[in-house]
């Protein structure tokens, strides 16, 4: 019994561990997807399309996409390569995440920032 109570600290921290290290992988991944995804949405809705892609729907955009994840704690950034969405010119959607850990509140680390980008060329 006392050896149960010393090694299950332990044991519960490298369980926390692992399932703190697959949630940032699943939400490192959904990152990439979501940036990659609303960079195809702006080059495809360049100036002159149906429906134009502005900064404002490029992020609303990718807001929608980023299933499970709090709009409250990412940031997206959308830039035009010469300020402009015209047939030619390029788009990047640079997307942060700020990540909690479950082991934040037991070891006091700080939330930790995740971030991808993605470079489309409009057509």
């Amino acid at each position: 019994m006392v050896e149960f109570a010393l090694v299950a600290p332990i044991l519960m921290l490298l369980t926390l561990g692992i399932i703190d290290f697959g949630r940032v992988l699943w939400t490192s991944t959904t990152i990439e997807h979501v940036a990659r995804e609303s960079a195809r949405y702006a080059a495809l809705h360049g100036a002159g399309t149906k429906v134009e892609a502005t900064v404002a729907s490029t992020q609303t955009f990718a807001e929608d996409r980023a299933t499970g994840l709090q709009p409250s704690d990412m940031n997206v950034g959308v830039s035009y390569l010469g300020g402009s969405n015209s047939s030619g010119s390029s788009v990047t959607v640079a997307i942060t995440y700020d990540f909690d850990l479950m082991l934040a509140g037991i070891l006091g680390f700080d939330p930790i920032q995740l971030d991808s980008s993605s470079t489309f060329i409009i057509l």
